[in-house]
């Protein structure tokens, strides 16, 4: 650490900071465009630009390192002067719409010329120049000020390369290679692009008109994967309109990032029936509903009743859901949603994100890393150039332009090829002499020169995994290979469920006790407690055939095609909560909309009484 001087007050800085660092840190205005703490400089906006006591030019705080005893002034004539010009030569092929821009209010180029006090020389009409071909969002190639963030945080963060320059000096534009359209590229639609740029060039396609002053915002975390990113949801009359990653630091797991579930189709009230009480689907209240729960807990044999959860349900809805069935009921008959899903509960006992951010190579078991997958933005963003990867994947996607190997094929296809997989590991050891297909010839290669190895596989192929941990030979050669085995769940929140970890030592909670007794007709009463968690066909196929249905959730969706009574609920944007993330942290829930819908909680309450 060293002294430094900025505009005659001393500071505190490090040899590798750079002024704008400094400057952030103490809170000292800076104006930028380009600039994002994420990524390397580019310095190409240069509106950042400071004087540097001792050198002739102007310099640019975001790429500038600050050196000791370095004297600094970030305001003068000639640095406003510089400022200034910037900005009138943005606003010579900028279309003077600010009164019917979105972006008004939270535009950084309309900020700073109110700032600089810069107007408008002329009021100019320009043809349009819109790109509407992405389903949620549009590029207006007319408001693009070409400061480049937009191509950094894609290319180096987000790893898709879907935008860069295009052309020289005056004709320059920001766009997807050879001019193509938004949905000709690589762009996954992840609006991590529209999420930094500084105006209106990029945004979010909204049915609901709106300026940022008349939206509410309110902050929680992100409920489909098992990030969580922390977020701020815009509303609108009781609706989300927009949403945005609350925290971009470097520290964060996704790196300020957020997938296009997260990002565009969060508000998954909007397109949904929502559910209400029914009873063989005709409307009750909510008094009546409850009544015909408490007479089937009461009058049906304990051993006869089935309790469903869901990881969509928060740790306390857990937490208070076995309490009572368990201690007040007596109902040993408990298990999740996840569980008869096939989805991996408590099979990682290893930090699995230092895994994901520090191996070099990935091996991806199922369709993982398609665009529609919501752990996508947090695995793109550690994998480096320098990094292997290995796809077995059922459906093609992008994934292939990006491997070193790929396989595709349907599911029992790709079960041989990674059993195939498997042994080629155990004959590293034992037969170093035998002879495989090219292909599987370079992936014994891609082993044999990684250090550290993941292999990532998805709910559909985990009785199979399970199987083959089985044997100890390769339980011992993975260690000695330093590789490691990842279920990427399909659902999040998975660690709430810990509740049940002692439940399952009972044989009576036991996966196949239960499915069993569900076939045998054992099982004459489920109720099912969940929110937006999506059932798998063959578990729909196992309960319908239960005698009576009790389904409390958010929709009138599959469930509740085939239940007997249903109750409504609180969504996760309009609870209270806790949610557990793949690191192990608790996130706390936060709502964001009202509902005069019951809470799983109050309802628990009821039971009890």
């Amino acid at each position: 650490m060293f002294d430094i001087f900025i505009d005659d007050k001393k500071y505190m800085a490090d040899e590798n900071e750079t002024i704008m660092d400094v400057c952030k840190r103490n809170n000292i205005f800076i104006p930028n465009f380009c600039y994002d703490d994420r990524v390397e400089a580019s310095s190409i906006c240069r509106i950042c630009s400071v004087k540097i006591l001792g050198y002739d030019n102007l310099m640019p705080a975001c790429s500038t390192k600050v050196d000791k005893d370095m004297n600094i002034i970030t305001k003068s004539d000639e640095i406003i002067n510089a400022r200034k010009n910037i900005l009138k030569l943005m606003l010579k092929n900028h279309p003077n719409d600010c009164m019917n821009c979105q972006k008004a209010s939270e535009c950084k180029l309309q900020e700073y010329c109110y700032i600089y006090d810069v107007n408008f020389s002329n009021i100019k009409i320009l043809k349009p120049n819109i790109d509407n071909t992405s389903p949620y969002y549009y590029k207006d190639y007319n408001k693009c000020i070409k400061c480049g963030k937009c191509v950094y945080i894609c290319k180096f963060l987000q790893k898709q390369n879907a935008i860069d320059f295009i052309g020289k000096g005056y004709s320059i534009k920001i766009s997807p290679p050879l001019n193509k359209n938004i949905n000709e590229s690589e762009c996954i639609n992840c609006g991590n692009c529209i999420n930094i740029c500084p105006v209106g060039a990029l945004f979010e396609k909204s049915n609901i008109k709106y300026r940022l002053w008349e939206l509410e915002k309110k902050e929680t975390i992100c409920p489909f994967c098992e990030i969580n990113c922390k977020i701020t949801v815009y509303t609108k009359s009781n609706k989300i309109i927009k949403v945005k990653h609350t925290d971009k630091s470097k520290n964060d797991l996704n790196k300020g990032l957020l997938c296009n579930i997260g990002k565009f189709e969060i508000d998954y009230l909007k397109s949904q029936n929502r559910l209400k009480n029914t009873y063989l689907k005709k409307y009750i209240d909510l008094g009546k509903a409850l009544d015909i729960l408490k007479n089937k807990l009461q009058s049906i044999s304990k051993e006869k009743i089935l309790i469903l959860i869901s990881s969509a349900c928060s740790y306390e809805e857990n937490g208070l859901i076995i309490n009572l069935f368990k201690n007040k009921y007596n109902i040993k008959n408990i298990i999740s949603l996840n569980e008869l899903n096939n989805e991996n509960l408590f099979f990682n006992d290893i930090d699995e994100l230092k895994y994901l951010k520090e191996s070099d190579l990935y091996i991806f078991l199922g369709n993982i890393y398609e665009k529609t997958n919501k752990l996508n933005g947090f695995i793109k963003a550690n994998i480096s150039k320098t990094d292997k990867i290995i796809a077995f994947e059922e459906t093609f996607s992008d994934l292939f332009y990006k491997s070193d190997i790929y396989i595709e094929g349907e599911h029992k296809y790709l079960m041989e090829r990674i059993k195939l997989f498997l042994d080629i590991l155990k004959s590293n050891k034992n037969h170093k002499n035998l002879i495989y297909s090219n292909e599987f010839e370079q992936i014994k290669e891609l082993i044999d020169t990684s250090k550290q190895k993941v292999l990532l596989y998805d709910s559909n192929y985990e009785e199979f995994i399970r199987f083959f941990m089985k044997d100890k030979e390769l339980k011992d050669l993975l260690e000695i290979l330093n590789m490691k085995i990842i279920n990427i769940n399909n659902s999040p929140n998975i660690r709430t469920l810990k509740f049940l970890e002692s439940l399952y030592k009972d044989e009576y909670n036991n996966k196949k006790n239960i499915i069993k007794k569900i076939k045998s007709k054992e099982i004459e009463f489920v109720y099912i407690i969940n929110d937006y968690l999506k059932v798998s066909d063959n578990l729909l196929e196992l309960i319908k055939n239960i005698d009576f249905i009790a389904y409390q959730g958010v929709f009138e969706d599959e469930i509740y095609d085939i239940s007997n009574l249903a109750i409504e609920s609180k969504s996760f944007f309009e609870k209270t909560g806790h949610y557990i993330d793949k690191s192990g942290k608790t996130k706390k829930i936060k709502p964001v909309l009202n509902s005069n819908n019951i809470a799983i909680k109050s309802m628990i309450a009821l039971l009890e009484n």
